[in-house]
């Protein structure tokens, strides 16, 4: 099941669009693993957000627009 998985985030990796990814799942089932590790070894840096432990990073996405999203990131 893992490797399939990569393979599904490995073709959006290679993809000329990058949509947003949104991954779902039950609770414990290793999404967020997944998603680490493979950043870990397919970019050279990765960024982790979790509205859990830190809400405050939800105010960032008001708007649709990148720079604006990674600005409020950054002055966070």
């Amino acid at each position: 099941m893992r490797r399939e998985l990569l393979k599904h985030l490995q073709a959006w990796k290679n993809k000329s669009l990058h949509l947003p990814l949104l991954l779902r799942g039950a609770r414990q089932v290793g999404k967020t693993y997944l998603v680490e590790s493979f950043g870990v070894n397919n970019f050279e840096n990765t960024v982790t957000i979790n509205f859990e432990e830190e809400p405050e990073y939800v105010s960032c996405f008001t708007s649709m627009k990148l720079p604006e999203i990674l600005n409020k990131i950054e002055v966070l």
